[in-house]
């Protein structure tokens, strides 16, 4: 299993939610980035349940927009061409699931996952 930590893991995550828009996101960005993201914005519970084999836990567009701050979302949110409040509601949505989907084994395997939870999201905003 490979994490990453830190400094570094802070900065990838939101990039790779501001990448939506785009066909790749940042390399080096993964999946764990953006769990990290989650846990030190105090969503652990939350993400730890997205990953795990067990039930997802929710996450309000509040708490998604607190996590990843504003700037991120607005910045998907154009790049994808949908409204702020669609593109936060839609992750609120759809995030536990894509990340459940992404994490099979309970654990994070690999961080190129990312892209592949990027490509299905935009694919579920119908971008």
């Amino acid at each position: 299993m490979r994490h990453v930590h830190g400094a570094g893991a802070l900065k990838c995550a939101p990039q790779a939610v501001a990448g939506l828009g785009t066909r790749r996101p940042r390399r080096g960005c993964g999946l764990s980035g953006l769990v990290e993201k989650f846990t030190s914005a105090g969503l652990g519970r939350q993400a730890a349940s997205w990953v795990s084999t067990g039930q997802n836990m929710p996450i309000s567009a509040d708490q998604l927009l607190s996590a990843l701050g504003r700037d991120n979302v607005q910045s998907a949110s154009q790049k994808l061409g949908i409204p702020g409040a669609t593109a936060l509601g839609g992750l609120a949505a759809l995030l536990p699931t894509l990340i459940d989907q992404l994490t099979p084994k309970g654990q994070i395997e690999q961080d190129g996952d990312l892209s592949a939870a990027l490509s299905a999201l935009r694919g579920k905003l119908g971008v």
